[in-house]
């Protein structure tokens, strides 16, 4: 949600809520006013900015280095986008390890200093990265993800076998 206008929108609502909830004492109003804030935050975030260019990623293999280590997978394995999204000051990228293996969530908190070039992207900082719910060693002096494509893959869904 980059658009002004769902901007205003989100911001409206999230007033109007909040307005409502002390008027009325009623704080099921809280619930949209709190859910707007979240797309409005999103929306101006670091994290927000980088969904849309790393749409090009999606279903193309890569490698996947956080803090400057490759992330812990079985030798050999590959690793596959599945999905990226953002919510709030957080970029959650989904990973499918392996062919036919489940989706796995890598989240990087508060990026920033990203670099995003066609095949390859580029996060100089984080306040931590999470792989599969478990924060990842910082290492001092190393990008804290980093996402390189490989030539081959072909960002078309893999087909599914029936």
């Amino acid at each position: 949600m980059r658009s002004a206008t769902l901007r205003v929108v989100a911001a409206t609502v999230a007033l109007s809520g909040f307005t409502a909830s002390v008027l009325t004492s009623n704080f099921l109003f809280l619930v949209p006013a709190i859910a707007a804030l979240l797309l409005l935050a999103t929306s101006f975030s670091e994290a927000g900015h980088l969904t849309e260019p790393l749409q090009e990623f999606l279903h193309r293999s890569a490698e996947i280095r956080v803090w400057g280590a490759p992330l812990p997978i079985p030798s050999g394995a590959t690793i596959t986008i599945t999905s990226v999204k953002a919510l709030g000051a957080g970029l959650h990228v989904f990973l499918q390890v392996g062919a036919s293996g489940p989706s796995t969530h890598l989240k990087v908190a508060q990026p920033s200093r990203a670099q995003v070039l066609p095949q390859r992207l580029a996060i100089e900082s984080a306040t931590y990265v999470q792989w599969a719910g478990k924060r990842l060693l910082r290492v001092t002096g190393a990008p804290a993800l980093t996402i390189a494509l490989h030539p081959s893959s072909s960002g078309e869904p893999p087909e599914s076998v029936a």
